[in-house]
């Protein structure tokens, strides 16, 4: 158990859009699932997402993101930490 400990992330960190086709955007959920519903988007080149916290590792993690406009959630594999 001790090795999986120092692979955590800290956070909050700052993370990059990665991922997303430049003729798209990458919702903000309500909720951290693809069926909730989009709160706002952002662009394919957005920078410095601030990433609160995530609900768990691998490829179908959320991550609660801070935004002036308040809270919500992205798919993780769209984010690349800076």
């Amino acid at each position: 158990l001790w090795p999986l400990a120092g692979a955590a992330q800290d956070f909050p960190a700052l993370y990059d859009v990665t991922g997303v086709a430049a003729d798209d955007v990458l919702n903000v959920r309500a909720t951290p699932d693809a069926s909730g519903a989009i709160l706002t988007t952002l662009p394919p080149r957005a920078t410095d997402i601030e990433v609160i916290r995530v609900t768990g590792p691998g490829a179908d993690a959320w991550g609660w993101i801070g935004l002036p406009e308040g809270n919500g959630w992205v798919a993780m594999r769209f984010l690349a930490r800076q």
